[in-house]
């Protein structure tokens, strides 16, 4: 469903993408994506779980009044923005079983339910656990680092400790 998955942080869109949106959206949708998306993020800082500052590395900066500069944008606005006009064409709620090539050189996508759909491209955006990723790239296995990240955004205010100070 178009509303599904609402949680995460933002998807960041390289210059390289962000001219692949502009060159395959209609004009309007693509100055939705623009205005929805969000300042460049300056910096990284990692906290502990008492909210002390642990590391801040600033990252390169670039220039947002490019139509095809880096856009880091929301999940969900993304994702209605690229729906948008497709509302008859896309269908949800059909899990993914497997592809093939077709003798034309498009894709074949075969779905649990017995269906099919070609197509020119075939976009995997189903997670870590990824059938398509399986399919295409059995090699490709995941592996368990044992670490793990929490990553959140929160509103900078009184309540929070100034810069340089030390929560206890």
């Amino acid at each position: 469903m178009p509303t599904d998955r609402t949680q995460g942080y933002r998807l960041t869109i390289n210059a390289r993408g962000a001219d692949a949106l502009r060159s395959c959206l209609p004009e309007t949708n693509f100055a939705r994506c623009v205005a929805a998306s969000a300042k460049v993020s300056t910096a990284v800082t990692f906290l502990d779980h008492k909210l002390r500052r642990l590391l801040s590395t600033k990252l390169p900066t670039s220039d947002q009044s490019a139509p095809d500069s880096a856009r880091p944008i929301r999940r969900i606005a993304l994702r209605r923005i690229l729906l948008e006009g497709l509302e008859d064409v896309v269908a949800f709620g059909k899990p993914f079983e497997r592809f093939e090539a077709a003798p034309d050189g498009r894709v074949i996508a075969h779905f649990e339910d017995g269906a099919s759909a070609v197509g020119d491209v075939l976009v995997g955006a189903d997670g870590a656990g990824s059938r398509m990723r399986r399919e295409l790239l059995p090699q490709a296995r995941r592996i368990d680092t044992g670490l793990i990240g929490v990553s959140g955004k929160i509103p900078l205010d009184a309540t929070l400790p100034s810069r340089g100070e030390e929560s206890v």
